[in-house]
């Protein structure tokens, strides 16, 4: 399987980042590990600096956690998933509500615990249609919103 060693100057949790790629080996999959922690074994005299790697067969981006030297001219890389790059288009394409916005157009409806809303006190008053029994008054109190 192929492995493409990158350099990625943004932040982990940065969506729209740029890697540049720095060479492209062969390597084998190390047993038990996942694809979303692949150890990926790789025979070469010295691998160049990176911190960032694609695996084409399995069509995701990684973070390089770790790179051992097993023994001479035998590294194991250690990958961790880098979601947010890997189904960038997906994210970027999912219909969803923002609750924050930079601009003063909030929803009302969302709960938003940075943002107060006013309620002004409205009070209102009925007129009974057959009168009120002095005998037996009763008050009617109610409340909404």
């Amino acid at each position: 399987m192929n492995l493409v060693l990158m350099t990625s100057t943004k932040p982990e949790n940065h969506i729209n980042k740029t890697p540049s790629t720095v060479t492209t080996l062969a390597g084998v999959l190390k047993e038990g590990t996942s694809v979303t922690d692949p150890v990926i074994l790789i025979q070469a005299a010295a691998l160049p600096s990176c911190n960032y790697a694609q695996i084409p067969k399995f069509n995701r981006f990684y973070f390089v956690r770790d790179i051992v030297n097993v023994k001479k001219d035998l590294w194991e890389v250690h990958l961790h998933v880098d979601v947010l790059f890997t189904y960038k288009n997906a994210i970027l394409n999912a219909p969803c509500i923002i609750t924050k916005t930079a601009s003063y157009d909030f929803n009302l409806y969302l709960p938003d615990p940075n943002f107060k809303c006013q309620q002004n006190t409205i009070i209102g008053m009925d007129v009974f249609p057959y009168g009120i029994d002095i005998n037996n008054p009763y008050y009617y109190l109610t409340f909404f919103g």
